[in-house]
């Protein structure tokens, strides 16, 4: 060939003679995300730092020896070589581990770490949840002496109203002074039980039925006590005298109504889902719920099915 050869390597490009330059060498940067769990961090960036004079390591290491004198020598100069050897953004690390005495050696440091932290952070989270659950207990305890005592003060009024004879005639009379204060014991005391579980409230209607107390029903003359929208969930009143009493919109749900009498009694809008209607009392002037409250009644009575249309 006529000319010389040049140095770079001829290739046509675009249609065009030209030369190829010589490949770059890369950098020799790793990503992030190939970093070394356990550091240098970034690697390689021990190796590119210069490394400290003996001096300051000494210095650094009689520093670390006044702040940890339970720490040796030999780890005090090891960590302080660590330190004087890692990145400015690193030196949390050491730095972290020197205030628990270990070294920045193995996974078995970070093991031990997570010891010596985990103590005094669950003895923290133990010195908040501890007095919660204390207060918490305590609040329900006094909340259950309350509900007690609503109980107790009714029962104790009863019996002060029925060890009087003459005063225990009257209450069975509708419409008396004396069945008017009976009606309204029972009736504060059921609005103070609303939303308890319903054994106290069975408690209550236990002592009426016993004590043969029809003091909830009505007649002809004397319409029965206004329970509506009271909360009797679940609970038990058999051969419960309720003629001719207001339970509209009552929550009824699952409650036992064994023969319970509700002749005349107006129960609309009231839940009776879940109830046990067995051969309750009814009559042309009761007043029942759309279809939908009773979803899941139980052994209600054939003829009051057809009359309802729940057939």
């Amino acid at each position: 060939m006529g000319g010389r050869l040049g140095l770079g390597l001829m290739s046509v490009s675009n249609g065009r003679l030209g030369v190829v330059e010589p490949a770059k060498p890369l950098s020799g940067r790793i990503p992030p995300w190939r970093w070394s769990l356990w550091g240098p961090w970034p690697p390689g960036a021990s190796q590119r730092k210069p490394p400290p004079a003996d001096d300051a390591i000494r210095a650094r290491a009689e520093q670390l020896a006044q702040r940890r004198p339970w720490c040796t020598d030999e780890q005090n100069w090891v960590d302080a070589s660590l330190e004087l050897n890692s990145p400015f953004l690193l030196r949390w690390r050491p730095r972290l581990l020197r205030c628990l005495g270990a070294s920045e050696k193995t996974c078995w440091d970070w093991m031990d770490l997570s010891l010596r932290l985990s103590i005094p952070v669950t003895i923290s989270i133990l010195g908040v949840v501890l007095p919660w659950l204390n207060n918490k207990h305590q609040n329900q305890f006094a909340e259950n002496n309350k509900k007690d005592s609503v109980l107790r003060e009714y029962i104790r009024d009863m019996q002060g109203i029925l060890l009087k004879k003459e005063v225990a005639e009257e209450v069975t009379v509708i419409g008396s002074e004396e069945n008017s204060l009976a009606r309204a014991l029972a009736v504060t005391a059921l609005v103070q039980l609303r939303g308890e579980r319903q054994e106290r409230r069975d408690l209550l209607f236990q002592f009426l039925r016993e004590s043969n107390l029809p003091i909830l029903g009505g007649n002809e003359m004397h319409q029965g006590t206004n329970l509506s929208f009271a909360d009797l969930r679940q609970t038990n009143l058999k051969s419960t005298g309720l003629r001719g009493t207001d339970i509209r919109k009552a929550d009824l749900s699952g409650a036992y109504l064994h023969e319970a009498d509700l002749r005349g009694a107006n129960l609309s809008g009231a839940d009776l889902s879940g109830a046990d209607l067995y051969e309750v009392k009814w009559d042309q002037k009761t007043k029942w719920p759309d279809k939908s409250a009773f979803e899941g009644a139980r052994n209600i009575p054939r003829k009051l099915k057809k009359q309802l249309g729940l057939d």
